[in-house]
Parts: C-alpha cells; structure tokens; sequence
C-alpha cells in the first residue's frame, strides 16, 4: 500500500505514475529551473514534471499530527513557434493525461492500494512565453496523512 509521508515517497509515487502511463515520455522532479533546463536537453515528450510541495501540520487537538500537502505537476510538450493549432493539440492532450492521472490515483484510493487522500484538484494551461515554448497543463491538489511526531530522546542532549 502507498502512504506519501515524505518527499522520497512523493516523488518515487508520481515517477511510478510516469512509468505506467503510455503517454508520459519523461519524468523530471524539481523547481522551475529544473524543468526548463530538462526540457531543453529532453526530446521525448510529454514529459511529467513533479515540483516540490508545501506542508503545513494540522493537530486536531490531541497527539496526531497531519500533514496537509499541497503539490503540483506539468504534463507538458515542445511547440513550434506561434503554431497555435498545435498548441491547442497538445493542451488538449495533456489535459486527457491529466484526467487520467486524476482517475488512476482514485481508482488505487477506492482500491486500498493508496493510503493517502487526495482532494482539491484544479488544472489550468501553462503559458508558453514563460516555459520557452512549451505547451501543457499543470495540476495542482491537495493530500492528507498523518505524522509520526515522536521526539527522538537520543537526538536532544539534556
């Protein structure tokens, strides 16, 4: 069963998710500056490109702990310049990729191969201008679980 309890967990999940989907040429893991220089040096495509996430600790009072994570990836593609019908092609398709990406993690949530829930979807087309001609669509969610907060005595000094 997969549990996303840290970054490590995170992105060998979405790299999986890579693998088994026909479509998704590349896997890249990493900021901005990550994808762009991958994207010059990669020609198969599309390519899913994971980026960090956010978390932020919820207590609900008593001892637990969850991390409430909000992450983020781009399903994207080279163009040629200013060919916008081909830029509408590949929104398009990445989008499907998207959609089947959305339908993959709740089919193994319903399933019980995924302990962590995912909730919050929500996808928009990425600029062109701003990834040097690459078209696609990032998706940004939400998931939940819970931490382990138990402090380590060996690692404070008294």
């Amino acid at each position: 069963m997969n549990k996303l309890t840290n970054l490590e967990s995170y992105k060998a999940y979405f790299s999986g998710i890579a693998d088994k989907h026909t479509d998704i040429q590349f896997f890249v893991y990493g900021g901005i500056e990550v994808y762009q220089s991958e994207l010059k040096n990669k020609t198969t495509y599309p390519v899913l490109h994971l980026e960090p996430y956010d978390c932020s600790f919820v207590n609900n009072g008593h001892d637990n702990f969850y991390g409430s994570k909000r992450g983020s990836l781009v399903i994207g593609e080279r163009h040629k310049e200013g060919d916008f019908a081909q830029i509408d092609a590949i929104e398009a398709r990445c989008e499907q990729i998207v959609i089947d990406i959305i339908a993959k993690i709740q089919a193994e949530r319903n399933e019980g191969e995924l302990y962590t829930e995912f909730k919050n979807w929500k996808w928009s087309t990425i600029d062109p201008t701003f990834t040097d001609r690459t078209a696609g669509i990032r998706l940004e969610f939400e998931y939940i679980n819970s931490i382990d907060m138990i402090v380590n005595e060996a690692k404070w000094t008294i």
